[in-house]
């Protein structure tokens, strides 16, 4: 994760080590600590920049890997 800007990140993960097919899409998981829910969001590639964010604020991130068998686990 690197911060751009007061509301925004970027952040890019690696393919998981094992696997069971190949990936079609990953989900990101992101939660405002002060807040405490979770949201999500689709993402095609292994990189995304997060916007909208709010200033001064807490967030966690994790990922999960998306194939034809379904999701795999959060990192």
């Amino acid at each position: 994760v690197v911060s751009n800007t007061p509301t925004s990140v970027s952040l890019s993960w690696d393919k998981p080590l094992t696997g069971n097919g190949e990936i079609l899409t990953y989900k990101l998981y992101y939660t405002d600590k002060s807040v405490g829910n979770e949201q999500d969001v689709d993402v095609d590639s292994q990189a995304f920049t997060m916007t909208g964010l709010k200033k001064n604020t807490e967030y966690s991130f994790r990922v999960v890997a998306n194939n034809k068998h379904g999701p795999g686990v959060s990192t």
